[in-house]
C-alpha cells in the first residue's frame, strides 16, 4: 500500500472513529468533501516521476469508493453539495468525486470502475486543452527533463544550469526549476519551457493530444449514461 493509499484509508476511518462528521460541523461546518481528482491510469516505473502527485490507479480509485462506503458516507454528484450544505437538519457525511482538465485516462480508468459502483462523477473540462490551445507545460518540464543529460537555459533572471544524469539529478532539477519559473510571469514560464522542449525534442501540442480528450469525445461524453 503506497503512502497516498494509506493517507486516503486513515482520514477516512479517523472521522468514521472520532465522529468528526459530526463535531466538525460546530467548528468548521464540515458536513462532507469533494475528492479533486486528476489522472487515474496503471502506475508507471521510473524513479523520475515529479508529476506523480497527480496521479492515481485504478485499483486505488476502487479502494477508496469502497471504503467511503464502508465507513457509511453517501456518494453524490457534485450538483447535490449546495442542497446538502444548505439543509439545516443532521445529515449523513458526504463524498462528491470530481476529475480536473479532461484527461483521457480518466475515460479509459476511471470511468469502469465508477460505472462499476454506479458512482456519480463531474468531469472538469479544461477548454484550451480540448481545443489544443493550451500547453501542459509541467508535463512539458517533466518529459524534457528526463530525454536531457543536462539542463541549460537563458532566463530572465539569469542562466539556469543543472545536471540531469540520474533520476534524482532530474528530481532536484525539476523542483529548482519549476519553483523558478513559477514566481516569474506566466509568458516567460512557458517560453522557458518552450525552449526546454525544442532541445529535448518534446511537442507539446503532441502531448495533449496524448493526454487529453478531444472535443468530439467529450460531447458524446456529455450525453452518456452513468
Amino acid at each position: 500500500m503506497s503512502w497516498r493509499h494509506k493517507a486516503f484509508s486513515a482520514a477516512f476511518k479517523a472521522i468514521a472513529l472520532t465522529g468528526a462528521d459530526r463535531w466538525g460541523r460546530g467548528l468548521a461546518q464540515g458536513r462532507g468533501a469533494v475528492l479533486m481528482l486528476h489522472h487515474v491510469r496503471p502506475a508507471r516505473n521510473g524513479g523520475f516521476q515529479p508529476n506523480r502527485l497527480l496521479e492515481i490507479t485504478s485499483g486505488f480509485l476502487d479502494r477508496t469508493i469502497r471504503l467511503i462506503r464502508a465507513e457509511g458516507y453517501d456518494i453524490v454528484p457534485l450538483d447535490e453539495v449546495p442542497a446538502r450544505l444548505a439543509d439545516p437538519r443532521p445529515g449523513r457525511f458526504f463524498v462528491a468525486l470530481s476529475f480536473d482538465d479532461g484527461y483521457r485516462d480518466n475515460l479509459d480508468h476511471a470511468w469502469p470502475v465508477l460505472a462499476r459502483h454506479q458512482v456519480p462523477w463531474t468531469l472538469f473540462v479544461t477548454p484550451g486543452f480540448a481545443e489544443r490551445t493550451a500547453r501542459l507545460w509541467w508535463l512539458e518540464l517533466e518529459e524534457a527533463i528526463r530525454a536531457l543529460p543536462q539542463v541549460a537555459l537563458d532566463l530572465p533572471d539569469g542562466r539556469f544550469s543543472a545536471p540531469a544524469g540520474t533520476d534524482a539529478e532530474k528530481q532536484k532539477a525539476f523542483d529548482q526549476l519549476y519553483w523558478r519559473l513559477r514566481k516569474g510571469p506566466e509568458a516567460s514560464l512557458l517560453s522557458a519551457i518552450a525552449d526546454l522542449s525544442r532541445q529535448a525534442g518534446v511537442d507539446p501540442v503532441a502531448l495533449v493530444e496524448r493526454e487529453c480528450l478531444p472535443l468530439e469525445t467529450l460531447r458524446a461524453l456529455a450525453g452518456a449514461p452513468g
